[in-house]
């Protein structure tokens, strides 16, 4: 399969430069892990990011094993595997009270997250502005361009659904029944993720903007950033990236980020310009883009089908979380419960209000940590994560896990030790 020698081609990549620098093979891994086809072996599907871990963490810990000393000053990651640790409890509890089985493959994602972001949190130790986005430019660009492809040439779904399409990713089934995409997927299985990336690396963007930082290419990444958003017909998009830029101006106004490039004020004129032809482009395609742009009229609407306690599709997981307060059931469907849409309800229902106080404490505590400090960047970021929790699990994921490591690295104190030493 075209697929399997994409990834086969990718890992010998990934392999080579994590050799020869960690650093450029941590920059490799994430854009892989995200852009990369999945792997068939057999009847079975794996990730990139699961594939490569190992021989990428084997690299890692031979030739820079300090990066996973536990060290007192980096608090807010450490304070990951407190978390970690309750979910574990959480699943042991739910095995015992729900009869289900370990979730050991989940489980396993937690820690592989939270060991990237150590790896991550490594990187950023210098120039982390810079660092971020050699990982989300190329990015940016392969799902520009993928994006377009899957919008312009329907025959292509079939050759998407092959390259990205696993047993939890039900909306590319969708889309190959049809027989062409309806919005723009990226190379993601789902335009929500699409979307996810829309947002943050629109936060990220702007932050650069207002800072005046001196990145190549700066006002199209912002641009491109809200256009694959609109593409993929996101609502955490489309909402959110003006809730993002009249946030910006009002932590603006009262001094909490600092604003330092008086061009920005031009940008929501241009964004707007883009936007009307970029809309005028989508419905010559007959895709639904002004039912999208109704939300901006009432945003809370959005929000319906994932929190209505009476109608929503979480109606039964409100009645496991309601079981279940304290500790949660751990990454477990109970009583077919669904859980994928939201990152606050998926807390609390792994790991109750426990885990809601742990690692909502650990991010409130790194933004108030940027917050302190005027990071704009780090901020506008926390922001974006925040507002993309609302429509997806971001709290465990490789693309999440890129701005929450730059989060942490912001928040915490940079002084030259001999810790530090090893990572240079």
């Amino acid at each position: 399969m075209i697929g399997n020698a994409i990834a086969a081609i990718l890992l010998l990549i990934l392999i080579f430069i994590g050799v020869k620098d960690w650093k450029n093979g941590a920059v490799f891994y994430i854009i892989f892990s995200i852009i990369s086809p999945h792997i068939h072996f057999s009847d079975v599907i794996l990730s990139f990011e699961i594939v490569s871990f190992f021989p990428f963490i084997g690299i890692l810990l031979i030739k820079n094993r300090k990066i996973f000393t536990l060290y007192s000053k980096w608090k807010h990651r450490q304070l990951l595997w407190i978390y970690v640790l309750l979910v574990f409890i959480s699943s042991l509890l739910s095995m015992i009270s729900n009869s289900v089985n370990f979730p050991f493959v989940a489980l396993f994602g937690y820690i592989r997250v939270v060991f990237m972001i150590y790896v991550l949190q490594a990187l950023y130790e210098k120039d982390p502005s810079s660092q971020i986005d050699k990982i989300i430019t190329p990015v940016l660009f392969i799902n520009t361009l993928v994006a377009i492809v899957q919008l312009l040439i329907p025959n292509s779904v079939e050759l998407f659904y092959d390259f990205y399409y696993k047993t939890s990713l039900t909306p590319l089934s969708e889309v190959l029944r049809i027989g062409y995409f309806n919005r723009a997927y990226g190379t993601f299985g789902t335009p929500v993720s699409l979307g996810v990336l829309s947002l943050f690396s629109f936060a990220m963007y702007l932050g650069f903007y207002f800072e005046k930082r001196p990145v190549k290419l700066l006002v199209i990444k912002l641009l491109l950033s809200a256009i694959i958003g609109v593409m993929a017909l996101s609502k955490t998009a489309i909402i959110g990236i003006p809730v993002m830029i009249i946030l910006s101006f009002i932590l603006s106004l009262t001094g909490i980020v600092r604003l330092i490039n008086k061009k920005i004020f031009v940008i929501p004129f241009i964004l707007t310009g883009v936007g009307y032809i970029l809309t005028r482009i989508l419905m010559e395609l007959n895709l639904t883009i002004i039912h999208y742009l109704r939300f901006l009229n009432k945003p809370l609407d959005a929000l319906s089908s994932r929190y209505n306690t009476d109608s929503g599709i979480l109606t039964g997981t409100y009645q496991v979380i309601s079981d279940n307060f304290i500790f949660g059931v751990g990454p477990n469907e109970v009583n077919g419960a669904f859980l994928g849409d939201s990152m606050y309800i998926g807390v609390l229902y792994t790991t109750g209000i426990l885990g809601i106080l742990v690692y909502f404490g650990m991010i409130a505590s790194a933004m108030i940590n940027v917050i302190r400090k005027r990071k704009t960047i780090a901020i506008l970021c926390g922001i974006a994560f925040l507002l993309t929790g609302l429509a997806a699990p971001v709290h465990i994921d490789t693309l999440s896990a890129v701005f929450i490591a730059y989060l942490f690295s912001s928040a915490e104190k940079r002084k030259t030790t001999k810790a530090n030493e090893a990572y240079q």
